[in-house]
């Protein structure tokens, strides 16, 4: 990303996006301030050059920054902003992986039911091409049957998921489908087999860069602390 803003920084589109990925990746390094400012000026960029279905696409960036930080009310917005601004127009295809992405984090706020009906959405929208939308609603959609206490019926969605996320270089995705299987398996108390698959994930966010993700996996795997 410094390369292509020392290189092409002056075009103000390339700039706009660049600056939303390099928002995310700051995220991932708990560099907040720095990430903030960054999906700031892509934000202000898109808008100024009137990009409105680039601006609603990168919205997935502010969203992560957000959940990075600890603050997923503030990422519903971003995705809530992105899900009917590209409903008012019609677009299907990023509108899956929002759906999507909107599903999980209603699924963390504990919002079962409203994270299940976005899961569906996007299992609607998503062409079967697209990896990214079809692996992710699985995954939401089996953490969302394990939360409401269904764990035999969300064996295959979370398999589905894993095998969809397998042969992709998106590490972020492979991760968010091993944590999915890890959920299931520790619902139906193979702990052994839970536990091999976080630290599947943590070696998947490690290899991504990803340092918050795995820092607070890693703090999982390591169990409470003792009393003192």
């Amino acid at each position: 990303c410094g390369e292509f803003l020392g290189e092409f920084g002056d075009d103000l589109a390339v700039r706009a996006a660049v600056s939303a990925t390099l928002g995310a990746l700051l995220a991932m390094q708990a560099r907040f301030d720095e990430a903030r400012a960054a999906y700031d000026e892509s934000v202000a960029l898109h808008e100024r050059l009137g990009l409105k279905v680039r601006r609603l696409a990168f919205a997935l960036s502010g969203s992560e920054i957000a959940l990075l930080a600890g603050d997923p009310d503030a990422a519903e917005r971003e995705l809530r902003f992105a899900y009917e601004g590209l409903e008012e127009i019609g677009e299907s295809g990023v509108r899956a992986v929002v759906s999507a992405a909107l599903a999980d984090v209603l699924l963390v706020e504990g919002r079962d039911e409203e994270a299940l009906a976005f899961a569906r959405t996007a299992a609607g929208l998503a062409e079967p091409e697209d990896l990214a939308a079809q692996a992710m609603h699985r995954a939401t959609r089996a953490r969302v049957l394990v939360h409401t206490g269904d764990p035999a019926a969300a064996e295959d969605p979370a398999l589905e998921a894993v095998e969809l996320a397998e042969p992709t270089d998106f590490l972020a995705l492979q991760a968010a489908a091993v944590l999915a299987l890890a959920d299931v398996r520790e619902a139906q108390g193979r702990e052994d087999e839970a536990a091999a698959l976080l630290r599947r994930a943590l070696e998947l966010y490690e290899r991504k860069g990803n340092l918050v993700a795995a820092g607070r996996l890693a703090e999982t795997l390591a169990g409470p602390a003792p009393a003192a």
